[in-house]
């Protein structure tokens, strides 16, 4: 493997860096616009008033010894001038607490909220702690089982969805609620289907879609492609056909796969499954498809499909302990031709200074348009959203969590954490802006995907995800076949919900 390691958080912040001069200015310009003109606070107004005021007074002074005389001044007119507050008087803010991460989330959401409470911290003040990602979870299930408000914005990540579920407000009655609110309304149809599918459980939204990503997009050499007279993949035969032609080892290879055990391995295979519509999961999300099923059918030659790549040598050496930054690293020094990527990871591909692959690189969703699909495809990804704690003491405070949550998945706000912080955008109107569309040339594919988003949001989500791993690798290593090391996939999923 060649290039640089980095880590996950500085290759998803280093993407933010590599924003033209034109975007930047571009985004800062409309959300200086926006925190400048929004009517977003009470109405009060300080004015000067001018009033004219008539005085009378009377002098007591000795006339003589022994007497005194009291003497009356005419009137006196004086004009007083004052400065004084109109309006409602000004309440007390109504305070609220979130909690936020190092790095991650973190990156856009701490700016944005130090930028609503610039902005309405006389009205709303926002409270803000901040933890590492794990211990950052813990707290809030934690704060959420115990029925507490230590939180009462809530941002929750897709894996826990129906543990959180009933601890949340349901957070369509707020957008009824302030549905005829010019300030506080919320358009839903602005963020992709597969984001709202997401944020709900049971038919309860939970939360306004905050931050997004995809690990199913398909980075391929675009100057390649053409070279060869080659199309983008629709079908696994045509991905290996591409690979077969495109492979020229040591100097490159025809594509690559995440084969280290854990997320990496688990997404990779998810990816494939959900490009032909199968998972491992029925849709209820409370067991297993059937076994044997065209599911487990898919599983079998995806596998299979990687040991027969593996065996000609289209993949690059040691691909079984490839973690996602390693193939980022291989793809930027121009080793590898085609491989399955996040969808936010464009801009550092597109970085010349740091990839060989700038400027000749094509992004789609992978296997898009399958014809060989099983069910309709999805697409496998990952959402953070923004909620109201149940268990608020006020109603105040509800409304105040709603209103943050609005302030920060507004066009603008969006806007700024997308090209500044490399937020995955979950509004359709910036992934398609002109400014978003020149920061990530994969635009286009990250809202393909974000149409169809979906994910495991079950507690036994990573026990299985465990299981799935230790039965690829088994297969890989020849420690079982192919169709055992499926069939003990399912059954062993399976098992978690007896």
């Amino acid at each position: 493997m060649s290039g640089v390691k980095i880590s996950r958080r500085e290759a998803l912040s280093t993407a933010a860096k590599i924003a033209t001069t034109a975007v930047v200015a571009g985004v800062v310009a409309g959300v200086g616009g926006y925190l400048a003109g929004s009517s977003r606070v009470p109405a009060e107004k300080t004015v000067t008033e001018t009033k004219t005021v008539t005085k009378m007074s009377t002098v007591t002074k000795p006339a003589s010894a022994g007497a005194t005389v009291t003497i009356t001044k005419p009137p006196i007119t004086e004009t007083v001038t004052k400065t004084v507050t109109v309006g409602a008087p000004r309440p007390k803010p109504v305070v609220i607490r979130t909690i936020s991460q190092v790095g991650g989330y973190g990156d856009p959401a701490i700016p944005l909220m130090n930028a609503f409470n610039k902005r309405y911290g006389k009205y709303i003040k926002v409270e803000y702690e901040t933890a590492p990602y794990a211990s950052k979870v813990e707290k809030i299930m934690a704060s959420l089982v115990a029925k507490t408000d230590a939180y009462h914005m809530v941002p929750f990540i897709t894996y826990y969805v129906a543990g959180v579920a009933p601890h949340l407000e349901d957070f369509k009655e707020y957008v009824e609620k302030f549905k005829d609110d010019p300030d506080w309304s919320v358009d839903l149809s602005a963020f992709p289907e597969g984001l709202i599918g997401l944020a709900t459980w049971k038919g309860k939204l939970l939360g306004l879609p905050f931050r997004t990503l995809s690990h199913q997009i398909l980075f391929y050499r675009k100057d390649l492609y053409e070279k060869h007279g080659l199309s983008p993949p629709k079908t696994i035969d045509d991905y290996v056909e591409n690979a077969r032609a495109l492979n020229n080892p040591p100097e490159m290879y025809g594509a690559s796969i995440k084969g280290r055990s854990g997320a990496d391995l688990f997404e990779e295979f998810m990816a494939w499954m959900f490009a032909h519509g199968a998972d491992v999961l029925n849709k209820e999300q409370n067991g297993t498809t059937p076994y044997p099923s065209d599911h487990s059918d898919i599983a079998e030659r995806i596998i299979e499909t990687w040991i027969e790549m593996d065996k000609e040598g289209l993949f690059p050496p040691g691909w079984m302990n490839f973690s996602a930054l390693d193939e980022l690293a291989n793809y930027q020094a121009g080793r590898v031709a085609q491989y399955v990527e996040l969808s936010v990871k464009a801009p550092l591909v597109e970085d010349p200074a740091k990839s060989k692959a700038a400027g000749k690189t094509g992004y789609i969703l992978f296997l898009k348009d399958n014809p060989e699909t099983v069910a309709p495809q999805k697409a496998i990804g990952i959402l953070w959203s923004l909620c109201i704690n149940k268990y608020c003491k006020t109603q105040e405070q509800k409304d105040a969590a709603y209103k943050l949550a609005v302030h920060m998945t507004l066009y603008e706000s969006q806007l700024l954490g997308a090209t500044l912080w490399a937020n995955g955008p979950t509004r359709s109107d910036v992934i398609t802006s002109e400014e978003y569309k020149r920061f990530n040339k994969g635009a286009e594919a990250h809202l393909d995907a974000l149409k169809i988003l979906y994910n495991w949001v079950i507690p036994q989500a990573p026990e299985a995800q465990t299981i799935i791993c230790e039965e690829i690798h088994a297969a890989l290593t020849k420690a079982k076949s192919v169709k055992d090391a499926v069939r003990d996939m399912w059954s062993r999923v399976g098992a978690l919900f007896k």
